[in-house]
């Protein structure tokens, strides 16, 4: 797991390097109902949707198609990331330093972002184990074992 967060920050990190204009990204989207934007699924989709944009203001396709895939493989554990509201604001704060333009800042928050989600793994993968995705039989691989996460 913390192999794939890990890969999301580097192709995160190539696609502002490239970017032309990161504040293409444009501003957060606003919402009506307010239960909505509570929600876990819609807290991930606004994460999934904002490094898709991000990667689309790169000039390089593959970070796009890159992204794409990464997100589908991150999803789940996405989905069981504590604290829908507090990622919410994380996300609404991100997008907004995104849209200022400022490459600097923007890659000091996405670092913050990422860091977060690594020193986070074992609470992430033990949320997935009590809600059943997967067996606590199963070892958790870290990387220094050569099996990757």
């Amino acid at each position: 797991m913390s192999d794939l967060y890990s890969w999301h920050s580097d192709l995160v990190r190539l696609a502002v390097r490239d970017a032309q204009d990161i504040a293409e990204i444009g501003p957060f989207p606003t919402l009506a109902e307010r239960d909505e934007e509570r929600s876990v699924g819609h807290v991930v989709s606004l994460t999934e949707e904002m490094f898709c944009r991000l990667a689309a203001c790169s000039p390089n396709a593959n970070h796009l198609s890159a992204i794409l895939s990464v997100n589908e493989r991150l999803h789940i554990m996405r989905m069981h990331e504590p604290s829908p509201r507090r990622r919410l604001r994380e996300i609404e704060a991100i997008w907004n330093a995104l849209a200022l333009g400022n490459k600097n800042s923007a890659r000091a928050t996405l670092w913050s972002y990422h860091r977060r989600r690594l020193l986070a793994v074992e609470n992430i993968f033990q949320s997935m184990v009590r809600s059943g995705y997967v067996s606590e039989t199963k070892e958790l691989p870290s990387a220094s074992d050569g099996r990757g996460s």
